[in-house]
This record gives structure tokens, sequence and C-alpha cells, in this order.
């Protein structure tokens, strides 16, 4: 059970060596997977006092997993709307852990990655303002995204533009991208990317050898 399980190993009540197991996870695993909504509510009722930020934070623990059709974890008996906070971090929660290092898979998502996954199968799960202002925030070519124009000029992405989340502020940038021993110089200042031109092709992360922080830096 886990409550055999040694605490320095456990995270949110989940054994560490399931969240980081690189394989599939047996019944067993997953059941304590999807438990963990429950054990989250637990935690928190435990803390000192009792305010309306412990509340939320409790049913946010409760729904964060549940999707706003229900389709998710735990099951309920009466389908009823999530809370806002907990729609919210819905979003969040899936977006920072299919952007962040797992032993299960050989590297995270990229953001634009992560958006078109959110976009795509998983969307009638989460609430459709709350992607909204997912896109207004990082744009629909986040920070670091490298991606080919029709005219065929290679782009880094460095800032989303809230005036217009398909044309991000970006750098462009000279050499050949595929190769390793090009040299990759970022021309210019940051500017959006032109209303005449339109993203065909994003680039992803192992088809190239730019230092794509180092650019953003610089």
């Amino acid at each position: 059970t886990l409550a055999e399980v040694p605490e320095h190993r456990v995270h949110g009540a989940v054994p560490l060596d399931v969240l980081s197991k690189p394989g599939q996870l047996d019944d067993r695993e997953w059941q304590a997977i999807r438990r963990h909504p429950i054990e989250g509510v637990r935690i928190v009722s435990r803390l000192p006092g009792i305010s309306d930020l412990m509340v939320d934070s409790m049913r946010v623990a409760f729904e964060h997993h549940m999707h706003v059709d229900h389709s998710g974890y735990p099951p309920v008996r009466e389908a009823r709307p999530l809370g806002a906070f907990s729609r919210i971090v819905a979003v969040a929660d899936i977006f920072d852990a299919v952007t962040s290092h797992r032993a299960y898979r050989k590297r995270p998502m990229t953001a634009h990655e992560a958006l078109r996954l959110l976009l795509g199968r998983e969307r009638e799960h989460f609430d459709p303002a709350v992607l909204g202002a997912l896109v207004q925030t990082v744009g629909l070519y986040p920070a670091g995204t490298v991606f080919v124009t029709d005219s065929g000029r290679i782009m880094l992405s460095v800032s989303p533009n809230s005036a217009d989340p398909r044309r991000p502020f970006c750098r462009e940038l000279a050499g050949d991208v595929h190769e390793e021993t090009a040299e990759i110089l970022a021309l210019a200042g940051d500017a959006p990317l032109p209303p005449e031109e339109r993203v065909v092709h994003v680039i992803p992360p192992e088809e190239f050898y730019v230092d794509v922080e180092g650019l953003r830096a610089a």
C-alpha cells in the first residue's frame, strides 16, 4: 500500500518510482496515479486553519484531472461544472507535464508541440476559454520555436505577439540549421513576422543544431 512506501520516495502520495518509471504502468501503478487527486485533498485538509484559499485549493486538487467532459478522474456520480481555478490548473498542469523531462520519453515536447496536442485531439477535455488564454499568452509559435516561412526564410520565435498570436516577434537565422557545423547568426532586431509571410513548417528540435537559448538571449 502507499502507506508502506518510505516517505522520501513519495511525491503527492504517488511513489517516485512510479512517477519516474520508464516503461508502461501496471494496473496497481495506475491506481496510485488516479488516486492522487483524493490524496491531494487530504494533504491540503491537514494544513492549519480554514480559509477560502484552502477550500479553493482542495477543489483544485480534486478536480484538476477530471476534464470538463468528466472523462478524466476521479469519477463522480453526477456531472457538474468544474471550478474556475480547476479549469485553469488543468491546462497549466498538462502543458507543464508534457514539456518537462520524463523517464518514459526521449525528449519533452516543445511548447509548440504541446499547444498542438491541447488544441488538437485533447481539446474537448479542456475549457476553450482557458485554452484561448494560453494561446494569447504564449502565441501559436512560442518562444524557442524555429520555423520556415513561405518565402523560405528560417525564423526563431523570441516572444509572443499579443496583437496576433500567429505572428510572433522573431529573428531571422542565417545558415543551414540542419548542419551541426553551420554558423548560425541572429540577424536584425526582434520584429513581428511580416503580414505578407506565413509559417509553412515548424522544424523539430532533433532536426536543427541551433543554440536556441543563446540566440534568444543575444
